[in-house]
């Protein structure tokens, strides 16, 4: 996180104790129910909610930076099961939020030049 990013997040920080406005700072956004694995503790693999689209993922995500998110923790399911997993992670960038992904890691070798930010 840079110097900048630091000092927007303590501002938050700041108005939220000074005048007690709530500020989601860091969310998690689960962005699809498919996964590679079908763990016996979790049901989600078997779930038939219908995933929610690119564009609603892009508002949700314009929406979050509006409310002054720093964080998006974007999971799943398996969250690189999804074919524009690149271009939420950088929608989360051009909005000034630090994305971070919760993956089992099963598909990261396949998946991780999509990902990477150089």
């Amino acid at each position: 996180m840079k110097l900048q990013d630091k000092i927007q997040s303590l501002s938050s920080i700041l108005r939220v104790k000074l005048f007690n406005k709530r500020i989601p700072l860091a969310v998690r956004l689960q962005v699809t129910n498919r996964c590679t694995l079908q763990c016996k503790y979790c049901n989600l693999w078997d779930s038939k909610k219908k995933e929610l689209t690119t564009r609603e993922i892009f508002d949700i995500i314009k929406e979050l930076s509006i409310l002054g998110t720093k964080r998006l923790s974007i999971s799943g399911g398996e969250p690189l099961l999804r074919t524009d997993i690149a271009e939420i992670i950088d929608c989360c960038w051009e909005h000034g939020i630090y994305p971070e992904m919760n993956s089992n890691g099963t598909i990261l070798p396949q998946k991780i030049d999509t990902v990477k930010k150089t």
